[in-house]
């Protein structure tokens, strides 16, 4: 699967329940290792997925990387989105300032710095 295939499963939620695990172990094992202390054969061996079905949804350790980056911004879009949908009722000053906050605190999180 190409990394623009692998983008739009990921934006429009049609992974399945074997590729969201592989994504969720791999996001664990990236944030664990770092990308160049992280193989593919050791994440396989440690989390009991076997090599051939995380090759089977990605064809690298890169694409699973970006797989794994394209992951966590939908998901900070969506929250993004939801702030947005909040923050309509209120002063402009006070909606800019909680979103500030909101992107301040979800960029410094451990696992975003990670």
């Amino acid at each position: 699967m190409s990394r623009q295939q692998a983008t739009a499963r990921i934006a429009d939620g049609s992974q399945t329940k074997k590729e969201l695990e592989i994504l969720k172990v791999a996001s664990d094992y990236f944030l664990a290792h770092g990308y160049q202390g992280t193989s593919i054969n050791a994440m396989a061996r440690d989390s009991g997925i076997s090599k051939e079905s995380i090759y089977r949804y990605f064809s690298s350790k890169k694409e699973l990387f970006e797989a794994v980056i394209a992951k966590e911004l939908a998901e900070y879009q969506e929250k993004l989105n939801l702030v947005d949908f909040e923050f309509r009722s209120i002063p402009l000053d006070a909606a800019l300032r909680e979103i500030a906050e909101f992107i301040l605190a979800a960029v410094s999180t451990d696992r975003t710095l990670g």
